[in-house]
């Protein structure tokens, strides 16, 4: 779903995530762990890295927040 995603949808798919953490008053940290994943891997999906564990990592993120891209 998420592979080969614009330069720009990444940033605003970062900054949708961002936004959901601190309106839930969340850290990166909690959130890997609410999901099971490691920090620094939840970190690197969130920034947008590549790779198949990320995709997998920000899709978990996009349901877990009810986030849509939608242009």
């Amino acid at each position: 779903m998420l592979a080969n995603v614009p330069a720009d949808d990444t940033k605003k798919i970062r900054q949708a995530i961002r936004n959901a953490l601190d309106d839930r008053d969340m850290t990166q940290v909690e959130l890997a762990n609410i999901m099971g994943e490691r920090e620094d891997e939840t970190s690197r999906a969130i920034r947008g890295n590549d790779g198949d564990r990320y995709d997998r990592i920000r899709e978990t993120i996009l349901r877990l927040f009810n986030i849509t891209l939608e242009n």
